[in-house]
Parts: C-alpha cells; structure tokens; sequence
C-alpha cells in the first residue's frame, strides 16, 4: 500500500518536472523570440543612424553603423546593401561585390541590388557574372531600359552581336522619345579654340534635350550612356567617344555612373571634324595632349558623328550590324 503510494507520488513528481520542463522550454522560446525582435530593431535603428552619416558624407561613421546592423541582424538585406554603395563610393569594388551579393542572396526580388551587383560585375570585367545578375534584372523588370542596354553592351564585349542587338532594339523600343530644348552654354573662355569640361554623373541621370553653339567630343572614360539626338541614339560605353556637331539637339542619359571627358570645338575646328565609326581613341582620352589651339586628326580619326553615324555603327568593334535604328518612324 505504502509502495503504491509511494509510486503515485513518485508518478506526480515526473509528471510535474515534465510539465515544468514544457513550461520552461515555451518560456525560453519567447524570450529568444523576443530577443531576436529587439535585436531586429536595434539593427534598423543603426542602419537609419547609418543613412544619417551617409548624407552627411560621413563614409566612415556609415560604414560603422551598418556593420553594427549587420553584426545584430545578419539577415537584414538592406544594411549590406547600404554597405555596398559605400564601398562602391569608395573604389573598393571587390568588397562591394561582396555586399550586394549577400543583399541579392538575402533579397532575390531587390531589383535595385541585383541591378548594382550587375554593374558592378560588368566594370571590374567579370562579364559572365555580370550577364547572369543582368538577366536576373531584367526578370525582375523586364522593362528595365537599363538593365537591358547594360545586358546588350555586356553581350556585345563577349562578342555575342545577336544577343547583343536584340537587348539593344528592346532597350531602344522602351525609352520614348523626347522633345526639343534650347542651347546649353558652355561654359569657358569663349576666345579659345577648343575648351575641356570633366563632368561625372550617378546612374539614371538625364540630361535633358539641348544643344551647344560649339561641337562637342563626347568621351565615356567610365559608365555606359546613351546619347539621343533627334531622330536616332547612340551606345557609348568605356572608352568610346561621340562627336555632335555644332547646334545639333540632343539628350544624354546615364546607365551606370558615369565619367565624361568633352572636348567643346569652335566652328572652324569643328568643321574640320572628320565623320567615321566608333572606336577607342588610340592614345587614350582624347582630352589628353590636345593643344587649345588646334584640333589633333589623331585624336578625331575612330569618332562616331552624330548626324550621320547610325546607333551601331558597321565594323565599329561596338556591333557588327549594317542597321541604322530609329527612335521614331
């Protein structure tokens, strides 16, 4: 009697244990729950401390910000991909990869990072990469006009012409036309033969419809641009130049950031301006060695004339294609 008593409370004592067992685990739960909810918070608290610096320029700081936000959360998308525009600012384009490659990872549907990692793929020349993260994009957005002239220049430096100029046409048939503006000045001294202006621009920038009384050499030393003039455009990627003839409408539109070199030429030295196909400049930048007195045959000799050139020029080592596309009928 005194046994089976005993094994009934024996029996209790278990049974409470487990339940205590049970209780302790559910309230462990919660409270990791909990933990990893106010962790979440403190990471977003850093990352907005973060944007913070990064608009005050403040490189450092931001950077600390977010790592701190990335240490608290590791899953939050956002903070490696503010870290990854950091670190693209600052030339570290390997480490960038790295951020925005762990922001695609933890956010497949981030149009915005995969289009960076994109970009990012394509300047430091890994163009494999570069042409899978851009497909990726262009799923995401199919109507993306970066995304797909970015695609098609990409295709294009893998010799690749008929993918090429199927993302181009698709690029061209999503960009609308627009309309005319007045003349943009230039800005120098107006007595010298030939002025140079270095200008840089992020991606997306537009420039609207505009024309300059001098002629200008359009050079992309860094980034991917389309220039438009009335009636057709122009690819012009790294190393590529542009010559626009003196009053001669036209609009820029910027697909990565861009690093422009322009030679502004008076109306003596432009009409001296040879017409020809796209191609890299011989000696680098035509803005090097150029005297401001005269214009150089060796530095014009390979540029694309935008009244008569079409958008890919035949044998320009841009395209091997004999089309000339129109933005309109």
């Amino acid at each position: 009697m005194c046994y089976q008593k005993g094994d009934r409370i024996v029996s209790l004592a278990v049974r409470s244990l487990k339940l205590g067992g049970w209780v302790l685990a559910v309230a462990g739960g919660l409270a990791a729950g909990g933990c990893a909810q106010l962790q979440h918070n403190q990471a977003k608290e850093h990352v907005t401390r973060g944007d913070a610096m990064l608009e005050q320029n403040d490189l450092g700081a931001a950077i600390r910000e977010f790592e701190q936000a990335t240490q608290l959360d590791p899953q939050l998308a956002v903070a490696h991909s503010k870290l990854g525009i950091i670190y693209r600012r600052m030339g570290d384009y390997d480490r960038a990869i790295d951020c925005f490659a762990e922001a695609v990872r933890l956010a497949p549907r981030s149009f915005d990072d995969t289009l960076n990692l994109a970009q990012l793929y394509h300047f430091t020349k890994r163009l494999r990469d570069a042409v899978e993260a851009y497909l990726h994009a262009c799923a995401l957005q199919p109507n993306d006009f970066d995304a797909n002239l970015n695609l098609g220049v990409c295709y294009q430096q893998l010799d690749d012409a008929g993918q090429a100029v199927e993302r181009f046409q698709k690029a061209i048939a999503i960009d609308p036309d627009r309309p005319h503006a007045a003349e943009h000045p230039v800005p120098g001294d107006a007595s010298r033969v030939i002025v140079t202006r270095r200008t840089s621009y992020p991606r997306g920038h537009f420039i609207e419809p505009h024309w300059h009384a001098r002629g200008q050499l359009v050079y992309a030393v860094e980034g991917t641009m389309t220039v438009r003039a009335r009636r057709r455009a122009w690819i012009v990627p790294p190393d590529r130049a542009l010559w626009m003839p003196p009053r001669t409408v036209h609009e820029i539109r910027t697909h990565s950031a861009v690093e422009m070199h322009s030679l502004y030429l008076n109306a003596p030295a432009s009409a001296a301006m040879p017409a020809a196909s796209v191609r890299r400049p011989s000696s680098g930048s035509p803005t090097r060695n150029v005297d401001a007195g005269q214009s150089s045959a060796s530095n014009t000799k390979g540029i694309s004339t935008a009244c008569d050139a079409p958008i890919i020029p035949p044998n320009a080592g841009l395209l091997q294609s004999n089309r000339s596309w129109r933005t309109s009928p």
